[in-house]
């Protein structure tokens, strides 16, 4: 994934209030997912954009998350807990943005849970 200037998370104010009106989320746990999404892009240098484009490119955002939550956590629990909230908050910004992709991306795993050493 390569960094973009273009950035899916200029509209944050727009998915926020998506994820408090559409999912029921509170304004809280909405700021948090906004929060998580600002993560992967900067931690990763993650361009949602590209990741969004196909299923082979989301499937390695994921992996990528895992690689991450492990080499980042000490603990095996904490880096699962890390890898699943990570990756609930990228697939929310999928529906948001691409509604019709998420249910094609996501219907089955296909992406490993811890990475392979």
């Amino acid at each position: 994934m390569t960094k973009s200037h273009n950035t899916s998370l200029e509209d944050r104010a727009s998915f926020k209030n998506w994820l408090i009106d559409v999912k029921g989320m509170t304004p809280k746990a909405a700021g948090d997912v906004v929060s998580r999404c600002k993560r992967v892009k900067r931690e990763l240098g993650a361009s949602f954009d590209d990741a969004f484009r196909s299923e082979d490119n989301f499937v390695s955002l994921m992996e990528m998350i895992a690689q991450y939550s492990y080499r980042t956590t000490a603990d095996h629990i904490a880096a699962q807990r890390k890898t699943a909230t990570l990756r609930t908050s990228v697939r929310r910004l999928l529906e948001y943005k691409s509604p019709r992709k998420v249910e094609k991306f996501t219907k089955k795993r296909l992406y490993s849970v811890a990475p392979t050493r």
